[in-house]
């Protein structure tokens, strides 16, 4: 009886299962239709598009796709935000020129222009925002809103970097439905007019005292340039580095480049005077010159940064003492040697340790000397790491006998471990089954 009546629940649930099926059928039937008409009005409406004229510019500019948008120099795949399609209108910003290329210019020049638009739509057009791809290229607005019919400019400046073809872009971004990204193009090729060789002068490092030269060759495309104008910038009133032109006739030890053969030059001079330290100069060399097409030649200016270092007598090597780790309780040492770079003798007349993070760091002082005849003095840095634990530091000071000079610094630094961590590691780096010592 029992096996009856669930026959007959069966039998119910099954024909429920169909009904519910025929009701369901003609809901898919529709959407897959829906979704195919849909289909052909998209494939419509492309070869629509296609069919456009593209505009008449002398280096037209692809407009922004449709969909989702990305934002140029924030990397791949990441999508730019798009605006509420609500805040759209029907304004329009067309460009008289899309592209603007300033052809051949001088390098380091400074280049200006404009992008001339009108707003053809039926609504007023609001430019968002102006973004350029490089920092040497600035965009600028007047205003931001423009009426229908209504003109403006973008104006633009722009300061190549590198020699050859250069481009980039600005993407204006409007609140028009129709094209709500342009993107317009600034480029020009750079030609080096007047350069220096090399580009950065590098003096080095010189002895506390002493004067050193160094000569900049100045090279050019013109055979008749001339160099109207030296001036050091940053010397704060005090010239440590001076720069006078060379005779014509002064010899090179490296001739001109083929394609810069004319030549002219300067001398820069570091003063005896100057102080220890590192010193740094910006050497702007003013010219007359033109490049090829131009009749009358133009003032250009060049710069150049000098580099000095101005050291002691003294010196260190190594100039770091750095300590091996150790562990709590043990004692660590650590050496150096002091000399002179101008290979004089000298005495050592007093040695501190100051500002050292661990105490009891005690300095022996014992004569050196080298097979190749160099002289001076071995500092030897000793302590117990007692119950201390992490890294510690601090210097020596190092006073000699030399007239003039001014003590010599020398860092040293180390570490010190504690004992359950150097067990853990014994642990850890033994083999299974070995046991310690």
């Amino acid at each position: 009886m029992h096996t009856q009546r669930n026959r007959e629940r069966l039998g119910a649930l099954v024909v429920g299962a169909v009904s519910i099926g025929c009701m369901i059928a003609p809901a898919v039937l529709s959407v897959v239709a829906t979704g195919s008409a849909m289909a052909q009005v998209q494939k419509s409406n492309q070869k629509k598009g296609k069919n456009k004229e593209a505009p008449n510019t002398r280096e037209t500019s692809q407009p922004a796709p449709s969909g989702k948008q990305y934002q140029q120099g924030g990397g791949k795949g990441v999508p730019a935000a798009t605006a509420d399609p609500a805040s759209l209108g029907s304004g329009k910003l067309e460009f008289e020129e899309a592209a603007l290329d300033f052809g051949r210019v001088a390098f380091g020049e400074e280049l200006a222009g404009k992008y001339v638009f009108t707003n053809t739509g039926t609504e007023m057009l609001r430019i968002e925002r102006t973004r350029s791809s490089c920092g040497c290229t600035v965009p600028e607005l007047d205003k931001k809103e423009y009426m229908p019919g209504e003109s403006g400019v973008v104006r633009v400046t722009f300061k190549p970097k590198g020699v050859g073809k250069q481009s980039k872009t600005i993407t204006v971004v409007t609140n028009s439905r129709e094209q709500e990204r342009i993107v317009l193009t600034v480029s020009a090729t750079t030609v080096d007019v007047v350069r220096t060789t090399p580009k950065l002068a590098q003096i080095g490092e010189v002895l506390r005292g002493t004067a050193k030269t160094l000569d900049v060759a100045v090279d050019s495309i013109d055979p008749d340039f001339v160099i109207i104008d030296l001036n050091v910038e940053g010397a704060g009133g005090i010239e440590f580095i001076t720069a006078e032109l060379l005779p014509e006739d002064h010899e090179w030890s490296i001739p001109a480049a083929a394609k810069m053969p004319y030549r002219k030059g300067i001398r820069l001079t570091l003063s005896e005077d100057t102080p220890m330290g590192r010193i740094l100069r910006k050497v702007q060399i003013k010219t007359m010159a033109k490049m090829e097409g131009e009749s009358e030649q133009r003032e250009r200016t060049i710069s150049i940064n000098a580099h000095a270092s101005v050291v002691g007598d003294l010196k260190a090597a190594p100039p770091t003492v750095r300590i091996h780790t150790v562990d709590s309780g043990d004692v660590f040492s650590g050496k150096t040697i002091v000399a002179t770079r101008s290979g004089k003798a000298f005495k050592i007349i007093d040695v501190n340790v100051e500002k050292s993070t661990i105490p009891g760091v005690k300095v022996t002082v014992e004569p050196w000397s080298d097979d190749a005849g160099h002289s001076g003095f071995e500092l030897v840095v000793k302590g117990s790491a007692g119950d201390y634990k992490g890294v510690y530091r601090g210097h020596i000071k190092v006073k000699t006998d030399i007239k003039g000079e001014q003590p010599l610094l020398v860092t040293f630094s180390g570490a010190v471990r504690s004992q359950p961590a150097r067990a853990a590691l014994d642990r850890t780096t033994r083999p299974a089954g070995i046991k310690k010592q």
